[in-house]
């Protein structure tokens, strides 16, 4: 239980930071880059600074969990894309637009994530499909708290935490965090513990 309390701590916070540089970065019109580079380099941001907490808590810890930063980069732009055409066909005025964006946003995310997530736990089998669900609403939340076009610094910390709750939560469901390097304790391959 503290193990797992741990690794959301951890991934709250990693998800903050990764926002804050993020939004500093390439957020659109505030952000050092804009457009599509931008929001790779958004997108990049989150992910690597989530990706040591991963690194500390999955039990497969090699090269393929980079995959995670590149699925999160490349879902950044893939999602914008999405909430813009759902929301402009979707959204019944300007002041639900945030909420039908986060949906674009978050299946962006959840689908792409999930790939990178079979590949780098292929024992998960199934349980990727539970991230889809838990992205999509992280999304949607922090699209929602963002205030869409009125976007600023300041914001990125509880756009961030909005972020970070749900997906924290989802990766819980799919694996369970280890940080136990005991010789009296094995991790199998999807991240349960068994006793030798």
């Amino acid at each position: 239980m503290l193990t797992q309390l741990g690794f959301v701590a951890e991934w709250w916070i990693a998800t903050v930071i990764g926002v804050i540089v993020g939004t500093f970065l390439g957020a659109n019109h505030i952000g050092l880059v804009q457009n599509i580079p931008g929001d790779l380099l958004f997108g990049l941001s989150i992910g690597l600074a989530q990706l040591p907490v991963l690194y500390r808590y999955l039990p497969q810890r090699d090269n393929r969990l980079l995959l995670w930063a590149a699925a999160t980069a490349v879902a950044f732009p893939i999602g914008v894309v999405l909430g813009r055409r759902i929301a402009n066909q979707f959204a019944p005025s300007i002041s639900e637009f945030d909420f039908y964006f986060g949906i674009g946003m978050g299946l962006g995310h959840g689908i792409i994530q999930a790939v990178a997530i079979r590949l780098i736990l292929p024992a998960v089998q199934w349980r990727l499909l539970i991230w889809i669900p838990f992205a999509l609403a992280g999304w949607i939340s922090a699209e929602v708290v963002s205030l869409g076009i009125d976007y600023t610094m300041a914001l990125a910390i509880p756009v961030g935490l909005a972020l970070a709750i749900a997906t924290g939560f989802g990766w819980l469901l799919i694996f369970k965090p280890t940080r136990v390097h005991s010789p009296m304790i094995a991790v199998t391959k999807d991240g349960y513990r068994t006793t030798d």
